[in-house]
Formats: structure tokens, sequence, C-alpha cells
């Protein structure tokens, strides 16, 4: 591999490709987005005839769930075989397919037996198949969403709760792609990126429960027939979480793989479940720390109490969505400047529900209350001129506000 290698990351917009294409960023690595949205190439899609001149590797994650027929003309399996044929013509130097430990002819789930179609496409030495475990932490998303969904259940009827499986980490499943894409030499073609000790699956979802909701998980066995009925009704009741029939199949017809060979060659060593979800939940209430202190200084125009961010955090841990939204490089040491950066009549976006709860959060303190309802202790000449320079502030910021939020 070159000193600056160029890699293209199909389905690079999706839970591991987004996350996968950050950290090869950041090693200094040149990356290439292909995905329905960024363009260059998606499943369905013919190839074009330049889209790899000058491509050292790439690592095919898109996957479309919508498929339909027999398994070898799915367009996984055909675009899949499209982007391969391109890429061996391009003379890319390698090329890493993610797969999964379910990849097999006689996999529970449509998704498994497509997987073990698309491996048998892969014949030369720098082909290589990464079966990955199943896969937590980072977003709410793909399977990992679905885990978190259950794992909310007061309760939670489940086909084979003992059934053994191997997770992930998201970062560490992301490192090993980035092994077996940046290494010179490798020993084989196919490799397991999960934890080598199998757990089950209902002290997986004990731990997630314990560890991101914090509250307990009944677990009880139910035949299997039972247990894709109630899957079937949960989606027609609205208000309950979505469970996806599929992705319940992939997790019930999960194997074993030995992986402990191939995480000591690439220099894998897994952290534990425990300790991957507790690392999770304090960068996120990191993040969300960060967050509540910039938007309530810029409501107050002055650094927030430690109670007033405490407040805020808990809000958002316990109505909203838990996670921090992405400000601008410029919140953290400017606040106030927001103004120019909130868009205009557009409730639904993050950032404007977002400030409007750190108003709430903020006039429920001593110091945000004396600082928002301060006008009537100037009296009304100076409560006047206060309003009056508000208001031209706000002129001002109008055409930036309106610039920004064209670009945004």
């Amino acid at each position: 591999m070159p000193d600056v290698p160029h890699i293209v990351v199909t389905g690079g917009n999706g839970y591991i490709g987004s996350r996968l294409a950050f950290l090869l960023r950041a090693r200094g690595a040149r990356v290439t987005v292909f995905s329905r949205s960024e363009g260059g190439w998606a499943l369905g899609r013919s190839v074009p005839v330049d889209a790899f001149n000058g491509i050292d590797a790439i690592v095919h994650l898109a996957h479309q769930w919508t498929g339909q027929g027999p398994v070898e003309t799915d367009i996984n399996v055909v675009g899949t075989r499209q982007l391969l044929d391109a890429a061996r013509r391009a003379g890319v130097r390698r090329f890493v397919f993610a797969s999964s430990v379910a990849a097999r002819p006689d996999a529970l789930n449509r998704y498994g037996r497509i997987k073990h179609a698309i491996e048998r496409t892969l014949s030369g030495p720098n082909e290589i198949t990464a079966r990955v475990g199943m896969v937590y932490g980072g977003r709410s998303a793909s399977q990992w969403g679905t885990l978190l969904r259950l794992s909310q259940l007061p309760v939670l009827p489940m086909l084979e709760p003992k059934k053994a499986v191997q997770p992930i980490h998201l970062d560490d499943l992301c490192e090993g792609l980035i092994q077996l894409v940046l290494r010179p030499s490798l020993t084989r073609t196919v490799y397991g990126l999960c934890v080598a000790q199998p757990t089950t699956l209902d002290a997986v979802l004990r731990v997630i429960a314990r560890i991101k909701h914090g509250s307990n998980l009944w677990i009880f066995p139910i035949p299997a027939r039972l247990a894709l009925m109630l899957v079937d009704v949960i989606a027609c009741i609205p208000g309950l979480p979505r469970v996806d029939r599929e992705r319940i199949l992939g997790i019930m017809g999960l194997p074993t793989v030995d992986s402990a060979a191939d995480l000591r060659e690439l220099g894998i060593e897994p952290r534990s479940l425990d300790v991957g979800l507790a690392l999770d939940a304090r960068e996120r209430r990191r993040r969300l720390l960060v967050e509540s202190r910039i938007l309530l200084a810029a409501v107050v125009g002055a650094a927030p109490p430690g109670g007033s961010m405490r407040r805020y955090v808990h809000a958002i841990e316990r109505f909203g969505d838990g996670h921090a939204i992405d400000l601008p490089f410029f919140a953290a040491y400017a606040p106030t400047w927001l103004a120019a950066y909130e868009p205009i009549r557009c409730s639904s976006k993050p950032l404007v529900r977002r400030l409007a709860l750190a108003v709430r959060v903020a006039t429920a303190s001593p110091i945000g209350a004396k600082h928002c309802y301060c006008y009537a202790e100037r009296g009304i000449l100076a409560a006047v001129l206060s309003l009056g320079l508000v208001a031209v502030r706000e002129a001002l910021l109008l055409p930036l506000r309106l610039m920004l939020g064209r670009i945004r």
C-alpha cells in the first residue's frame, strides 16, 4: 500500500461504513464513499468504467435489504459480482467483503444465504472475506438498533435465549477491517471478526438493558412460531418499538466461529461487552455535557451552572434520543454566535429543538431567570432600549441565517 492509500468504502453512510470511513481518514487514508446518496456506485447500478482508477483497496459493506427472488439473482449477489469484476479490471490491490458469521447455504434468514452466495464469488488471494459477529455500540442502527429496542421491553419472550453469540464492538470491528485493508500481506482469505469466547443472547440483552437503559430485563423462552407471531403483532401496535423479523431470524440463527487465530494475526483484542457499552455510555454523556454547556451559555450569555447542565442532559436522556447533535466548530469558542447559525422557521431541526430545551432549563435556574427576565428590573426605558438592541441584532443576523440555512 502507498503512504496515503486511496480506499473506497461502499455503503459508507451506513452504520458500519460511516464509522469506518471516519477512522480510516483519521489514519491519514484518502477515502471515497460509495452510496445511493453520495453517488459513484450503488447496488442495482452499473459500475462506472473509471470508478476504480487509482484505487488501492475496496471495503464492500453495502447491502440492499429489499431484495426478492432466488438468492443467485438477488441484487446484492449480482451487484457485488459486477463490483468485483470492475475491481479486478482496474487492478485494485485488495478487496475486503464484509460478510457475516451467519453466512451459510442453509441460514435461517435470507441475509445469511445471500452473504454465503457472495463469498463464493471471491477467489483471488487478495479478495478477503471478513465474517462479522454481532456488532454493537455507536449510533442506534442496523442489528444494534434491534438489540436496543428489544432490551427496552420490560418483558421479552424469546426463541432460544441461550443461543451462543459472539458480539464485537463497532470500533473493534472497524479496526479489524482497517487491518485487513492496510496490512501488506495476509495469511488467509477468510477472517472471523468477533470475540473468540461466545456468550449467550439473553446475557447480551440483559447487559444492554442494565447499562444502556438502567433496567432489568425479564426473558422467557417461547416456541419459534409464537416468537415470530409476536413480532408481527408488535409491528401492528402504534407506540411499541418496531422489531425487524429478518433481523430476529438472523440473531437466532447465528452460528459460532473460531476467531482466536484471526484476531491474534490482526493484533485485535476485542473489548468485553460490559467495557464496550460502558465506554459508549460515558462518551455519550460527555458529549451531551459539552452540548449543554454550549447551548446554555448561548442562552444565558455566561458559563452555566452545573445543575442546569445536568438537568439538560437528563431531559435529553429521558425524553429525547439520548445523543448529542452536531454543532458548528465555532460553537465551543463563541456560543453566542449560534444565533447566526440557528435555522429560521424550522422547528423540526435538532438545533432549534435543543435551543428551546436550553431556554426552558435556563429559565428554571436563578441565573438563567435573572438573564431572561431582567427587563422589569431596569425600568421601562432601559427595557425598551434593550429590546430594541435585540431587534437590531436579529435584523442584522437575518441575511447570514438565511445564507447558512441554504447551505446546511
